[in-house]
Order: structure tokens, then C-alpha cells, then sequence
């Protein structure tokens, strides 16, 4: 293999480069390798399939189809992930394993934590291999703060359904999806805009000279990093890929941790516990319903990204101490292993069931969920499970689709009173943490009641402010990040194809003009969209998906939808532990799954206000026809029946700890830190 001059970052400002790629060996060893080796490694194939492709150019050209070229039985092997199956324990027969590894018996590293992200189209990069794509033209795209601001711009109009949808949709993101960032040696994070040393996962956003809230701030540039490059697993000179640090099943493990390692600084290891509070109950202020970060152990390091999603952390860690400790009651010589694990998988089939019986419904319709089987049974097992549907989550709907809930977040969070009063101490979303109710007892409840009853903005292409011009702003800055930029970056950094690729796969009329792009959207959305872009086939995915008009019953347009609901049909049929499946060793009893199907987001929350009323479908004011607030612990509100979990129904304790022992690397000790 002839090949170029490659150079590589290690880290800011440090270089290694070397007049073959062969050369790079010494500085991998396959086995053990770290996330930052798996990070280099990945560089290194990339700059090899850029050599490969300039001194092979004619055979790219001819093999355009194909363009992977496989590094196995090469000098560059070396480069490549450990081939062996990790360890798949006897529990992970009945209980899902942290990282997600071990679900498919025949593909255990399928929708695992640390994986590449799925493709549902061929990325569109401009070199083929990982630079960022051009205009139809040849020039370059516009930037994204640019399209951000003609685009998405703010615009009044709220949705018939509660701020809560959104909270929910943040939360199930964070389940299925965390994108590798970039790692320095030093563990510093590279400047892009003004420093000297310039990095190559720099992708600054460009600020316009007329922008109407960065330019009097004499800002020219926003940070952006490019999502760290993903060790490829199939070992082949090939464009880029990301990695996905998250499961990309719905198995609760923003709550649980997406590693074994993490998940055990979470547990007090006495009775399946949690870590929630600190010190005497009495005088904890967690316990008396406070939201701060310092009262749980995340499983995800973004639970404090804003107080809304801190809430439904504390919300889900105090259900699983509520669930574990009455499953303790029914079963007083359950080990803590044993209560912690049965209670991690009826709170991960919650996450299921809540999503595909309440979440999804709104946001596809129902004719899109019949269309894709995502329905829910009312009895029964669900037989729609295949070994052979990869469930790993695709690039577009991490990257764009399901970005789509950004446009329902309002600019403020209400709270109310016990008796859904609105409160009238508003502040901006990007003052919570310096001046809202935070910290105090009882903000949780505060806060969650005003998701309950806040209307969220409606789906389209307007973004509020807060998101746009004051993303994480601190006090000590007069500007924020810009979120629909960001997500407009994102795509082109992952080489998402354009929105009008993405048409005809999903079976829908092509958009060939502007003319077909206007009856998409709207004439009024496809003139501002014209503003921002020459050619209608270099419209962003997110700009396009977010701004068509909602298919019929549903919230998000039919490419959101597609995709969206694409990902979801694989998420269930390909998942071992889908909480509706029987015939297998970590299958609920039909008593257990009766149980399950009674279970309701507003019934969740209702446990966490501390009483009082909810609406029973959250998603939906109150005021709609069949949704009037009803009392907490009564009725359809009213607690899971755990009955079934009784010993009869399960494993001995002796069974349990000859067929598991040391489920997840614990050895049961105590928690030293609690």
C-alpha cells in the first residue's frame, strides 16, 4: 500500500506523523484498549483510507457502492477492535448486563454502550471519508448559525399537550443516545475560536457580521468540537463513524449507568437501594422533596443539564427505592442483589411501556405506529422478536430526528402549588440554577406539577431563545450556545445525507424543487428556507424534518416519522429483554405483565408529589375530555400491584445466588462512600 504523509492528533497541539500508516502500530495494542486508544485507532484508519483512496482513486471511483476495503489479514490489523465476544455471565440469561453487551446471543455487542452508531442511509461526506459536505454547487454550505437564525427563529404558538412530553423525550434520549466527544491527553478541551493552536476536531460555527444578538457582542465565532471518529467494528478503510456511549436499549440506564464500574458508586448495597439524601431522614431536604444533584448518584453525567430533566432523575431513583423496598417486604430474605436486580428490570420495562403506550402515540399518530407494529398488546406475549433486527441506534435519529421535542421547550419553567396554582416566580431557563427554586423542600413537587400544566410550544421549525441565543450561559458571559445550530453542525459533522435524500427511502413523494418542498412545509417555511440555502438538495435533515407539516394525528412530520419510527420497530424486536416477550429466562409472568400494563406516567409521578391530584394521560392538559385530575394512590393513579413478585413466582434465593453470583462484579460488599 503506497501511501502519503499521515498526520494525527493525539491532543491539543501534539502531532505524531509518520510516511506510512504501517508505522502507526507500535502505538496500539488491540487488546485492552482504552476509549482515548479507541479514539486514535480510529483517526489512524481514517487518514489511511484518505492515503488509500488518493493513490487508488480510479478503483474508489469504481467501487463508489462498495468503498470499504477490509483491513483484516493487513499490516493495519492492528488498528482494528478485539474480535473476541466479551463474557456473557449465566445471569445475563435473566438480567440485562449495564453495558448492553450480551443481549444478542449470537451478536453480544449489538446495542451495546461504546458501539458506532447504525446507518439507515450511507453518510454523504465530502471527501467520502469524513469532510464536511458542499453545497450542490461546489461552494460551501451557509453556516449554521446563519440557516439558525432565518430558520428557526422564535414565534409564539402553543401545542394542546404538556411540558412534560418534552421532559419525557429528554429523558428517553438520554437513554439511547450519548455521542462521543473528542479526549485530549491532558484532558483539556480544545479552544476553536481564536486560539493558535487549532485542533483538528474543530468545526466552529461561523457567527454572521449582521447577527442581531452575537455582532454587538463582537462575537465572530462559536465553540464546536466534532464528535470523537468511532473504531469501526467491521475492520475496513471506510468513511467515519461515531460512537454511542449509551445502550441503545430502552433499559433505564440514565438512572442505572451504562458500566457495571459506575452503576455500583449509585447503590448503598442494603436492600436493592438507591443512593437518595443524605444523613437523618428528618433533616434531609431531599427527602422532604428538594431537587439537587448532590441527593442522587446519576447513572448519566447530563442529569444536571437543566432542572427539569434533575426532576425526573430524582423522580426515578426514589421509584425504584419505593418498588425495591416493598419487594423487600414481600420477600424479607431477598438478598440485595436480588431486590436490586428484579427492581432494574421492572423500572426499565416502565421506561418501555410508558414510551410505547403513551409517548410514541403522540408523537407518530396511531396510523404510523399500526404501520411500523409498534403497538402494545393488552394481553398476552409479544412474538415479534428477531435475532437478526440490530437494534443500535441510527446516526439520523440521534443526530436529527429525534431532536425534533428542542422546538416544545417554552422559555421558562411554571410551577404550581398543591393545587395547580401557577406560581409567579418565573425565570429564564438559563437562570434556573442561579435564581430559580432549586434546593428548597418541596421544589420537586413545584416543578413537577408546572410540567404537568405548562403547554408546550407547538413542533415546528421556531426554537425558543433560550435555546438559540443562551444555551449553558453562565453569569459570567452575556451569550450562550445556539442549540438549532449545533444540531444543524451535528448533521453535517456525522455526514448526515440532506433532507431530500431521505424522501424516497421512507416512502414518500420526492421533493425535486422548491415548489415540492413548499407543499411540505408550508410556502411561508420554504421561503425562509430558500433564503438560507441555494439549492433545495442541500437542506439539513434536521432544518427539513423539523419544519414539515405533522402527519395526520401525530406531532412530527412523515421523514421524522420514518425515522423515528424505523428506530423504534428496531428497538423492540431486537431486544432480548423487551418487556413484553415471553419464552425466556428473564420473561415476566402474565401476572407480572399485567401488572405492567397498569402502569402510567402520571402514576409515577403522583408517588413523587407527595399526593394531591394529576391528570391521568401527563402528555395532555387536563382540560381535555377524559383527562380531569384524579387523586394520587387511588383509581387509575393508584400504586403497581406487586403481588406477583411474591417467591412463588420466582427464583429461590438459593437458586438465585447458585445461578448468579456476583451478577455485577460487586461481591456484594457495602457501599463505603454511603
Amino acid at each position: 500500500m503506497s501511501t502519503g504523509r499521515v498526520t494525527l492528533w493525539f491532543g491539543a497541539g501534539q502531532t505524531l506523523q509518520n510516511d506510512h500508516p504501517g508505522a502507526l502500530l507500535s502505538h496500539f495494542n488491540a487488546p485492552g484498549i482504552e476509549s482515548k486508544q479507541r479514539e486514535m485507532a480510529a483517526y489512524a484508519t481514517i487518514e489511511a483510507t484518505k492515503a488509500f483512496r488518493q493513490s487508488h482513486i480510479d478503483d474508489f471511483a469504481r467501487q463508489s457502492h462498495v468503498q470499504k476495503i477490509s483491513l483484516r489479514r493487513t499490516a493495519l490489523e492492528t488498528l482494528c477492535p478485539v474480535r473476541d465476544p466479551p463474557t456473557c455471565m449465566p445471569a445475563s440469561k435473566r438480567y440485562r448486563t449495564h453495558d448492553g453487551t450480551c443481549n444478542n446471543k449470537r451478536r453480544p455487542r449489538w446495542g451495546a454502550s461504546q458501539m458506532p452508531f447504525n446507518r439507515f442511509l450511507p453518510p454523504e461526506y465530502g471527501d467520502g471519508v469524513d469532510s464536511v459536505r458542499s453545497s450542490s454547487d461546489g461552494s460551501t454550505l451557509s453556516s449554521a448559525r446563519f440557516v439558525s437564525l432565518l430558520v428557526h427563529g422564535a414565534r409564539d404558538g402553543e401545542a394542546p399537550l404538556t411540558m412534560m412530553i418534552a421532559q419525557w423525550g429528554q429523558l428517553l434520549d438520554h437513554d439511547m443516545t450519548s455521542t462521543a466527544q473528542p479526549r485530549s491527553i491532558n484532558g483539556s478541551v480544545p479552544s476553536c475560536c481564536g486560539g493558535q493552536d487549532f485542533h483538528p476536531s474543530c468545526f466552529p460555527i461561523k457567527v454572521p457580521l449582521d447577527d442581531p444578538w452575537l455582532s454587538p457582542l463582537k462575537v465572530r465565532c462559536l465553540e464546536f468540537l466534532r464528535s470523537a471518529p468511532a473504531q469501526r467494528r467491521d475492520c475496513v478503510l471506510s468513511w467515519r463513524e461515531q460512537t454511542n456511549q449509551a445502550t441503545s436499549f430502552i433499559d433505564a440506564s440514565p438512572i442505572y449507568s451504562n458500566n457495571a464500574r459506575s452503576s455500583d458508586s449509585a447503590r448503598i448495597f442494603r436492600n436493592g437501594l438507591l443512593v437518595y439524601g443524605r444523613g437523618n431522614l428528618a433533616d434531609d431536604v431531599c427527602h422532604r422533596g428538594a431537587i439537587a444533584a448532590h441527593c442522587i448518584r446519576s447513572g448519566d453525567g447530563r442529569s444536571g443539564e437543566q432542572p427539569g430533566l434533575l426532576a425526573m432523575h430524582l423522580v426515578w431513583v426514589g421509584e425504584h427505592n419505593r418498588i425495591s423496598l416493598n419487594l423487600s417486604d414481600l420477600n424479607p430474605h431477598w438478598s440485595d442483589e436480588k431486590l436490586y436486580q428484579e427492581t432494574r428490570r421492572i423500572i426499565g420495562a416502565m421506561f418501555q411501556h410508558i414510551t410505547y403506550r403513551e409517548f410514541l402515540p403522540i408523537i407518530l399518530g396511531r396510523e404510523v405506529c399500526k404501520l411500523f407494529d409498534l403497538e402494545l398488546l393488552d394481553s398476552g406475549y409479544y412474538n415479534g422478536y428477531d435475532a437478526k433486527v440490530n437494534p443500535t441506534i441510527a446516526n439520523a435519529f440521534s443526530s436529527a430526528a429525534f431532536r425534533f421535542g428542542h422546538s416544545l421547550v417554552q422559555s421558562s419553567y411554571t410551577r404550581c402549588d398543591r393545587h395547580h396554582n401557577i406560581i409567579r416566580n418565573n425565570i429564564s431557563l438559563h437562570e434556573e440554577f442561579q435564581k430559580g427554586d432549586i434546593g428548597s423542600a418541596g421544589s420537586l413537587h413545584r416543578l413537577l406539577r408546572g410540567l404537568a400544566s405548562q403547554r408546550a410550544l407547538k413542533r415546528d421549525e421556531f426554537i425558543t431563545p433560550e435555546l438559540t441565543n443562551h444555551l449553558f450561559q453562565t453569569p459570567s458571559f452575556p451569550f450562550g450556545l445556539d442549540l438549532a445550530a449545533i444540531n444543524i453542525q451535528r448533521g453535517r459533522d456525522h455526514g448526515l445525507a440532506p433532507y431530500t435524500s431521505w424522501r424516497v427511502p421512507c416512502g414518500l413523494t420526492p421533493i425535486l424543487s422548491w415548489n415540492d418542498f413548499a407543499n411540505a412545509v408550508g410556502p411561508e417555511s420554504a421561503r425562509r428556507i430558500g433564503h438560507a440555502y441555494r439549492s433545495v438538495h442541500d437542506i439539513d435533515l434536521f432544518v427539513g424534518g423539523i419544519a414539515e407539516r405533522p402527519v395526520i394525528g401525530g406531532l412530527v412530520g412523515p421523514t421524522f416519522a420514518c425515522i423515528i419510527a424505523q428506530q423504534f420497530s428496531n428497538t423492540r424486536r431486537g431486544d432480548r429483554f423487551w418487556y413484553e416477550n415471553g419464552g425466556f429466562e428473564s420473561s415476566f409472568t402474565p401476572a407480572q405483565l399485567h401488572s405492567l400494563r397498569s402502569v402510567s406516567l402520571a402514576q409515577v409521578l403522583c408517588r413523587s408529589v407527595g399526593g394531591g391530584t394529576l391528570q391521568p394521560h401527563i402528555f395532555v392538559p387536563h382540560e381535555f375530555m377524559d383527562n380531569e385530575r384524579q387523586s394520587c394512590g387511588s383509581g387509575v393513579l393508584g400504586d403497581i400491584d406487586l403481588s406477583p413478585w411474591l417467591e412463588q413466582d420466582l427464583l429461590s434465593e438459593q437458586d438465585f445466588k447458585m445461578a448468579y453470583p456476583n451478577i455485577n462484579g460487586s461481591f456484594f460488599k457495602p457501599n463505603p462512600n454511603y
